[in-house]
């Protein structure tokens, strides 16, 4: 039941940023667009929210969270993906790192299929 509950605890976090309205634009072009949200005080973290356009079905979007290998041959900005955490038939959770002008990025996806 704990895993559960952090799983929901987990969506509602992301929930609440993806309808967040206080982040602002800083880039948009017909690929795709960056906002940032850094609330006053909140000193070095600040969130950001990047929608891209990617005119591909979304199986072959998706096949690259699944497949590792193929990450750094669809991505090349991404440094090689790790697995991280517990893997299942249900979930799967991946880390790659890259650099941006002088910031160093880790992204993590976690897939829960339900």
């Amino acid at each position: 039941y704990k895993e559960v509950e952090e799983l929901v605890a987990q969506y509602d976090a992301t929930v609440e940023m993806l309808l967040n309205d206080n982040f602002q634009l800083l880039y948009e072009n017909e690929f795709g667009r960056f906002e940032i949200h850094q609330p006053a005080g909140s000193g070095t973290w600040f969130e950001y929210r990047m929608t891209v356009n990617v005119d591909a079905p979304l199986p072959q979007c998706l096949s690259t969270v699944q497949e590792l290998e193929l990450m750094s041959m669809a991505q090349p900005m991404f440094g090689e993906p790790m697995r991280i955490g517990p893997e299942s038939g249900w979930l799967s959770t991946q880390m790659t790192r890259f650099k941006v002008l002088l910031f160093k990025i880790e992204l993590v996806f976690e897939t829960l299929r339900v």
